[in-house]
């Protein structure tokens, strides 16, 4: 029994070769992550912290007569191979259009999966749309726990629908569930959307439901939720009213906070944000969201103050969502127009409690790109000055542009932005990494190239580290006169703190001697069984993905009745290393995961 749970372990370790695809070193060729064979794709991933996994939810077609969409997950671990084949596992196919949206891993070591989606379902005739959304949970090996097609969430009809799943998992072991519904009540505008939120329980109960009131002529548009202490949550929506008469909003961010149990904490939602009389282009987007270390949450959102001019305003909100700015902060200031600020990414500093905001910038008087920054102290005022940073050279709008950007966490203050470059010479798109500290300078001295390949890649995204590496990916924009045929597959690339890329833990270059290790993830300690006989000068190593030594170990002899080594590995990060351990001449390796 020991020896086949031993090579059960090995398999599951040295298994991958068994997959397509690896991350390379090469950003002229990156790693395919799914999409084969298809003339559209489009997912979102999230990153699992207990098997230094990635998880990713997308759709693809190949675009028959009519368009019909399948929806898959794939698994890519640490090394980026992809574990449920080519394709995935099919989530949903079907006479409907399946659109991606919401994927999540639950926080244990079951680390199961759920997945949520908007489906689609075309009848004859423009009025006979059904949408409604659905979810599965699945095993970290792909198995369907909630059947072949999974449960419905909300109900769908001709006089209701609803899209736009948003996944929260909880400390409980179970998962919430946040989403937008349009009902029959048609207005000037058409009809309102508004938001439920849900929690089911582990087996997909209903364990309690809310929903955000809204009047004749309001709606809510877009939900989002966050951890707190004790379980507790909070939710964060949009809410629009609207003056039919001038055509303007009042637009604002409403907070409501939860416990365990559903029990809404306030007795109404409490607003934390508002816009008065909005009349631009573009709507005020609710996607910056970072929690301060007190359980409390910074709040970024932009919004269109006319002639092409983007201006985002941050507010702080302490753990009962009372706002701690008496107004909301301009990050910058400035009487220019024809500006055109995007991508906004946040990243609260827990050393000094203030935030880091990051933003692509457009000026069509000047026609210069460029990526800027700013810090917004604890107390609201403006750090670097009231125009901000330059964090990243200027570029003539003629010759290539910034955009998708996306900041991420390296350690307690420094940072990792992600963006991409657009060659419009050439009309390609480059992907880029660089590490900022706390005072907005490149720590590497450089600029880590993730991608250069040829083609139109577009909508760079990138998860929080998970293993000791960030993953990003992107997708292909093939040649097409169509655009709704112009994306075909996703590629994706790691990066190391060192910002190397494609360096992942080092395979098994040979076993001289059989070796087993346990347990396996490991918290504080690990035991090497060896079967050598009578061993001498011993040196056991463990190596960090990107090839630093961790910690050493050195035996001047190992019994031959009991041929162990016993490691203490306490105080070593959680991820994924290579064990190293040499007697003379011989050699074995394997891979440890450790996981507190």
């Amino acid at each position: 029994m020991k020896k086949q749970s031993v090579f059960i372990i090995c398999s599951f370790l040295f298994g991958v070769n068994m997959a397509m695809a690896q991350w390379v070193s090469d950003p002229s060729v990156n790693t395919l992550l799914a999409g084969v064979d298809t003339a559209y794709a489009y997912g979102e991933m999230v990153g699992n912290s207990h098997d230094s996994a990635s998880y990713l939810l997308y759709y693809k077609s190949t675009f028959p007569n009519p368009p019909f969409f399948k929806l898959y997950l794939q698994k890519i671990d640490y090394h980026g191979y992809r574990k449920f084949g080519n394709d995935g596992i099919l989530i949903d196919q079907g006479p409907n259009r399946t659109w991606v949206a919401g994927v999540a891993v639950v926080p244990n070591q079951d680390s199961c999966v759920y997945v949520a989606y908007s489906k689609v379902q075309f009848y004859p005739g423009p009025e006979d749309t059904i949408s409604a959304i659905f979810m599965n949970k699945l095993t970290k090996n792909g198995v369907k726990l909630w059947g072949d097609e999974g449960i419905r969430i909300s109900r769908g009809s001709t006089t209701c629908s609803s899209y736009s799943p948003y996944l929260l998992a909880t400390e409980d072991n179970q998962i919430c569930i946040g989403y937008i519904t349009i009902d029959s009540v048609v207005t000037p505008t058409g009809s309102l959307p508004n938001v439920i939120l849900k929690k089911l329980s582990a087996t997909g109960t209903l364990v309690w439901e809310y929903t955000f009131n809204k009047a004749f002529a309001e709606f809510n548009w877009g939900v989002s939720m966050y951890p707190m202490a004790n379980g507790n949550i909070m939710a964060i929506c949009r809410h629009d009213s609207t003056n039919f008469n001038d055509t303007s909003f009042l637009q604002s961010l409403w907070a409501q906070k939860f416990d365990a149990n559903g029990l809404p904490l306030f007795a109404q939602p409490k607003n934390i944000l508002s816009y008065h009389k909005y009349t631009g282009d573009y709507p005020m987007t609710m996607v910056h969201v970072e929690s301060n270390s007190e359980d409390g949450f910074y709040i970024g959102a932009s919004y269109d103050v006319g002639e092409v001019t983007i201006q985002t305003f941050v507010q702080q909100i302490d753990a009962n969502a009372n706002a701690l700015f008496s107004e909301p902060v301009p990050v910058i200031i400035d009487e220019a127009t024809n500006l055109e600020r995007t991508d906004f990414g946040i990243r609260y500093l827990p050393e000094t409690q203030e935030l880091m905001v990051v933003w692509a910038e457009k000026n069509f008087t000047t026609h210069e790109a460029s990526i800027l920054g700013q810090k917004i102290s604890s107390g609201g005022t403006r750090v670097w000055g009231d125009s901000g940073k330059e964090l990243y050279p200027k570029i003539s709008m003629m010759d290539s542009t910034y955009a998708f950007l996306t900041l991420r966490k390296s350690g307690l203050n420094e940072s990792i932005l992600f963006f991409m470059k657009r060659i419009t010479a050439s009309t390609a798109i480059f992907s880029y990494a660089i590490k900022l500290d706390p005072s907005g300078n490149s720590v590497w001295g450089k600029t880590a190239l993730l991608s250069d390949k040829p083609g139109k890649n577009i909508a760079l995204m990138a998860l929080e580290e998970v293993g000791g590496q960030w993953v990003a990916y992107y997708t292909d924009q093939m040649d097409s006169a169509y655009y709704h045929k112009s994306m075909g597959q996703l590629f994706g690339q790691n990066i190391f703190n060192n910002g190397n890329i494609g360096v992942g833990v080092e395979e098994i270059v040979s076993v001289s001697f059989p070796l087993t290790v346990y347990p396996n993830p490991a918290s504080s300690n690990i035991s090497v069984e060896l079967e050598l006989g009578t061993l001498f000068n011993i040196q056991a190593s463990l190596w960090s993905p990107d090839g630093r030594m961790i910690r050493s170990w050195e035996f001047s002899k190992v019994p031959f009745e009991q041929p162990h080594l016993f490691l203490d590995v306490k105080g070593i990060p959680d991820g994924l290393y290579v064990l190293k351990i040499l007697d003379g001449n011989r050699r074995s390796t394997a891979k440890v995961m450790i996981r507190k």
